[in-house]
């Protein structure tokens, strides 16, 4: 049993987590042996921990606690393959309580000659990293009787790992600085919701694919420029807002915490994201690549060990002083000022092949939960012969049309880059 960390604290107070539902899907073709498939998903079970928890919650404080191996169960559904993005936008949409168990579930959909995998968890247990982590584990089992899956252990929360006493003088410097920019360099609503709202509900999905070649020349031109693929994604995501420039932009982007964490946590499923808050200046010329460059220099202001143990320190001051969940929610409507989530995940650890199986896609999408400004999450994926752009958004806050022509401004730049 562990208490729960900082961010799932947050997390539960605000009721969050029965909405924050995060799909990941792999397309395969080829004979899939529904007993070995079941058998896998067991020994998956059976070595990591984060798939066994149970959040507790007796008297006011809130544990996880290994429920111990189990046999999960696998859902068997047959579909047309335009029914496909249906199924996915009810995965996002239903939500997975905070109080059952297990915290995922795993399907089988069947179309015509492919086979879809779709695990669905509760974003507070696991990330869209972890979640490619799981394919990796379910298609080496399955391609081989061999192949031995990782152990994890119980270990306390990534925050408390990044936190120690003598960092508390930098927590203090960081806590001004962020409330300067909170003050000074505010991001401003970039959509009117009055004539805008459709009256559906829940999270709505489109998806955009770029060939491998453009994506080989943007990462070459990236690399020519001096900048990383996440912060051009982020300057792309940004521009193609086109907001008049008299107002900033603001962009978030997920990052990965493993690499700044004491002790490896490479070969685990977990929650291991830490949010960074980028803001294209109203000031700034449109010019592309040196605001992707500006948007590099954010990230590694922000990708810090001092910048984490500030996220942990305001997360354990708002869980200090706001009580009520009506407020925590006002709060968070207050101060997320960013449009757009960008979760990249680059390049898969996944192979093509897997003997009987072939891996055509895996991808990733994260529903869109309780921020009721108009927001959109961008996943994206490069794997075999495309980057997946998927772009998730609130239906009763921003009607289809428009995300899709975000969406194509979006590739159209990409393109455009090269």
């Amino acid at each position: 049993m562990r208490k729960l960390g900082a961010t799932e604290h947050l997390w539960k107070r605000m009721g969050e987590l029965d909405s924050n539902n995060f799909v990941m899907v792999a397309k395969v073709s080829g004979d899939v042996d529904v007993s070995k498939l079941k058998a896998a998903l067991c020994s998956i079970v059976e070595n990591q921990i984060t798939l066994r928890l149970k959040l507790i919650d007796d008297g006011g404080c809130p544990s996880f606690e290994d429920q111990g191996f189990f046999r999960p169960e696998l859902i068997e559904k047959e579909m047309a393959e335009e029914e496909l993005n249906h199924f996915l936008e009810t995965q996002l949409n239903e939500s997975i309580p905070v109080d059952c168990f297990p915290l995922w579930c795993f399907h089988m959909v069947r179309c015509s000659r492919f086979t879809y995998f779709v695990l669905t968890f509760n974003h507070m247990i696991s990330d869209g990293r972890s979640g490619s982590l799981f394919f990796k584990y379910l298609l080496k089992t399955l391609n081989s009787v061999d192949y031995v899956i990782p152990r994890s252990e119980e270990l306390p929360p990534f925050e408390d790992e990044l936190s120690s006493k003598k960092g508390i003088f930098y927590d203090l410097f960081c806590y001004f600085r962020a409330l300067k920019n909170y003050i000074f360099g505010m991001t401003k609503q970039w959509y009117k919701l009055d004539s805008k709202k459709t009256g559906h509900h829940g999270t709505g999905l489109i998806t955009r694919e770029l060939p491998l070649e453009k994506v080989s020349n943007v990462l070459k031109v990236c690399r020519e420029n001096d900048v990383t693929i996440s912060a051009a994604l982020s300057a792309v995501l940004a521009e193609s807002l086109a907001l008049s420039k008299d107002r900033n932009v603001g962009v978030s982007l997920a990052a990965d915490m493993r690499p700044l964490l004491e002790r490896s946590r490479s070969s685990e499923i977990g929650y291991f994201v830490s949010t960074l808050d980028l803001v294209k200046p109203a000031s700034f010329e449109k010019s592309f690549w040196p605001l992707a460059k500006n948007m590099k220099v954010q990230i590694d202001l922000c990708f810090t060990k001092g910048q984490a143990r500030f996220d942990g320190l305001i997360k354990r001051l708002a869980l200090a002083f706001i009580k009520k969940q009506d407020s925590f929610k006002k709060v968070i409507k207050k101060s997320v000022n960013n449009t757009v989530l960008l979760t990249n995940l680059g390049r898969l650890d996944l192979a093509s092949s897997y003997e009987e199986l072939t891996l055509h896609r895996c991808y990733h999408v994260p529903s869109v939960h309780l921020i009721e400004i108009p927001f959109i999450a961008v996943a994206t994926v490069t794997f075999d012969d495309a980057m997946i752009m998927n772009f998730s958004y609130p239906k009763a806050l921003i009607p289809l049309e428009d995300v899709e022509t975000y969406a194509d401004n979006c590739i159209a730049m990409l393109h455009e880059l090269v």
